[in-house]
């Protein structure tokens, strides 16, 4: 349904040409300035890689969260005894490389915008997971 309602909002803004700020949106557009890929098709395949990958990441994370909880309800989960490679000092390793992007990100008026966002970001799932544990203790546990 969604999906649907954008691809008509897409045609309706491409038929009519609403824009009240610069230029209108139009299919032109595709093959002004050097064409639809100017520098090569490279750029566009490892955005669409990127993606796919994304998407993958966030569909694997919470199809593995769920299937877990569902196995820890009923008792089938064993305790592990793996551990990361390397840990604790790759944890300390991947912390410091955040730090540093995040730094590096201060340093630019052009990404600083992104820190303020992550933070806002940071915030609102921090409100949600705290919402969400606060429901879990207050509902009533079924054993199955």
């Amino acid at each position: 349904m969604a999906i649907t309602a954008m691809i008509i909002i897409g045609v309706g803004v491409l038929t009519f040409g609403f824009s009240a700020l610069g230029d209108t949106a139009s299919v032109t557009h595709l093959w002004a300035d050097g064409g639809f890929a100017p520098h090569g098709a490279w750029q566009s395949l490892i955005a669409l890689q990127s993606v796919v990958f994304a998407y993958a990441g966030v569909e694997l994370i919470g199809l593995t969260a769920g299937e877990a909880e569902n196995r820890m309800r009923a008792g089938l989960l064993p305790a592990t005894d793996f551990r990361m490679p390397g840990a604790p000092v790759t944890n300390w390793v991947a912390l410091a490389s955040l730090l540093f992007v995040v730094a590096m990100m201060a340093l630019s008026s052009d990404t600083r915008r992104g820190l303020y966002v992550w933070a806002v970001w940071f915030i609102a799932l921090t409100i949600g997971y705290r919402a969400a544990q606060r429901r879990q203790r207050q509902s009533p546990r079924t054993q199955q």
